[in-house]
C-alpha cells in the first residue's frame, strides 16, 4: 500500500500504510486499556486487522501471479 501522511482529529501528522502495521505499533498498555474500557472497540480492531491481512495477503499474492506470468 502506497504510505501518506494524514493529519488526525487532534492535529498529528503520522505516516500511516496499513491497519496492521498501526495496531502492532499500540503498546501493551493501551490495548489492554482499550479492551478494558470499550471491548467492543477491540473486536472491531480485531475484525479490521483480519481484513488487513486479508488484503495484503491478496495483494501478495496478486503481485506474485503477476511475476509468474511475465
Amino acid at each position: 500500500m502506497e504510505q501518506s501522511n494524514k493529519e488526525d482529529k487532534y492535529g498529528f501528522d503520522f505516516p500511516i500504510e496499513d491497519f496492521t502495521q498501526f495496531f502492532f505499533s499500540l503498546d501493551d498498555e493501551t490495548l489492554a486499556q482499550i479492551a478494558y474500557t470499550y471491548p467492543q472497540a477491540l473486536r472491531n480492531m480485531c475484525v479490521a486487522l483480519t481484513i488487513d491481512q486479508q488484503l495484503l495477503r491478496e495483494q501478495m499474492e496478486k503481485r506474485r501471479n503477476k511475476k509468474l506470468h511475465s
